[in-house]
């Protein structure tokens, strides 16, 4: 038992340091970045494309039935909505345009409810600058690619509605554990239905590349968070007060306004579930790297080990070898370079007067030659220029105490410059 209470404990401690990591990559992300502006980018969107996306949704219900029994059961579903603020009326209206929409109407719906991949996207560009192309027109089909599952997220979802109705109060459940029920399946219904969309959204839509289960938990914690919201957005439906009382009683006005901040708000929620999804992904990111990191050191100190195991034998067979022939002998390192047997020389700079090179090829001469050699004027002095620089090489140390010189791959040359300012050359 304390063994599994001390497990637990380091458990819940390393949950703990984890989801501090999670926050603290969260605000990284953040910082910098204009939030509210990027919801209000998407609500624009929004505003365009979420009508056409939910008559798509009620259109397909009438696929199989028909019309008419679709329209029928979705009707009955009206109980589910509150009726104090009334939010009712809009809702049968909604239900009556899908229902008997057209094929060629559907088709024309696709180009508005294209508009909210884009609104998606631009707000996600404007929480993670990058380079982007082709950015309206490829969050717009990339958004589109949701309609093929939308018939099925649908059903489901009305579904779940048609086992809310017998415990709404105006079907039948008046209890408490009736609402509870109401609240809890409604709440489940809800998550995985958005968890998928928002999956395909954070994998397709948006700017930054995700793993896909890495999406799918961002999409299923961002879903909670929405789901919850829209309980709170049909509580909210419940409270009987005019909404158009800010604005000259005018309801219609009113209700457009209180839909819009609701949406806006949704969409904040949105963006912060992508935003985390980003730093888990980085948090990911780094935990493989660490990894790789690991192993490749665990790696060098295996082969290491091996090559110390190596040692003795490798020195046995090449014991009786000359010492010239042992190094690179295995194959396990390059032989030693040959020490350099040409002579060290004396160069002069490209821009100046080839006074120390020889005049029949413009070589330079050798170290320690006369400065003459090669050229007209005799030895010292005779032709030597006097703003001429001289590159002296410089003799290995011990070269002088008559020991052998280490070998190098070229000589190590030094300048030493010897100008005269009042020379002019030809003169």
């Amino acid at each position: 038992m304390p063994v599994q209470a001390g497990a637990a404990v380091v458990t819940a401690g390393r949950a703990v340091a984890e989801a501090r990591d999670l926050l603290r990559g969260t605000g990284r992300l953040l910082e910098g970045r204009d939030l509210s502006a990027a919801a209000a980018t998407l609500t624009y969107f929004a505003g365009i494309a979420v009508v056409p996306w939910l008559l798509l949704a009620l259109w397909s219900t009438s696929w199989g039935p028909g019309a008419d029994a679709a329209e029928m059961r979705l009707l009955g579903l009206r109980v589910l909505v509150p009726p104090d603020m009334g939010a009712r009326m809009p809702y049968d209206l909604l239900v009556t345009t899908a229902v008997h929409l057209g094929a060629v109407a559907a088709l024309v719906l696709l180009f508005p409810a294209s508009f909210y991949g884009e609104g998606l996207r631009r707000a996600g560009l404007a929480l993670a600058p990058r380079p982007d192309r082709f950015t309206g027109w490829r969050a717009r089909l990339a958004v589109l690619v949701a309609v093929l599952p939308l018939p099925v997220l649908t059903g489901a979802f009305l579904a779940t509605g048609d086992l809310l109705v017998p415990l709404a109060p105006e079907g039948g459940g008046t209890g408490v554990g009736d609402r509870l029920l109401r609240i809890v399946l409604g709440f489940v219904a809800a998550w995985l239905v958005l968890s998928v969309l928002l999956a395909w959204v954070f994998l397709a839509v948006m700017p930054e590349p995700l793993r896909w289960w890495v999406a799918a938990v961002g999409a299923l914690g961002t879903g909670s968070f929405l789901a919850g919201f829209l309980h709170g957005f049909q509580l909210f439906l419940a409270i009987p007060i005019d909404v158009g009382l800010p604005f000259g009683g005018l309801g219609v006005v009113g209700g457009v306004v209180a839909v819009g901040l609701w949406l806006y708000v949704l969409h904040v929620f949105v963006l912060l579930g992508w935003t985390v999804t980003r730093a888990l992904e980085e948090r990911v990111r780094r935990g493989r790297v660490a990894e790789v990191g690991t192993a490749t050191a665990d790696g060098e100190r295996d082969e290491r080990r091996d090559e110390a195991g190596d040692a003795p034998r490798r020195a046995a067979r090449l014991g009786h070898r000359p010492r010239a022939a042992r190094a690179g002998a295995d194959g396990d390192r390059r032989a030693a370079a040959a020490p350099y047997a040409g002579s060290a020389v004396r160069q002069a700079p490209r821009h100046r007067v080839g006074a120390d090179l020889h005049a029949a090829r413009r070589r330079p001469a050798p170290l320690g030659a006369p400065d003459g050699v090669g050229r007209r004027g005799g030895r010292r002095g005779g032709g030597r220029v006097p703003g001429a620089a001289r590159l002296v090489a410089r003799q290995p140390r011990g070269a002088a105490r008559g020991h052998e010189p280490r070998a190098l791959p070229r000589p190590v040359v030094a300048p030493r410059a010897v100008r005269d300012r009042g020379f002019r050359a030809g003169g």
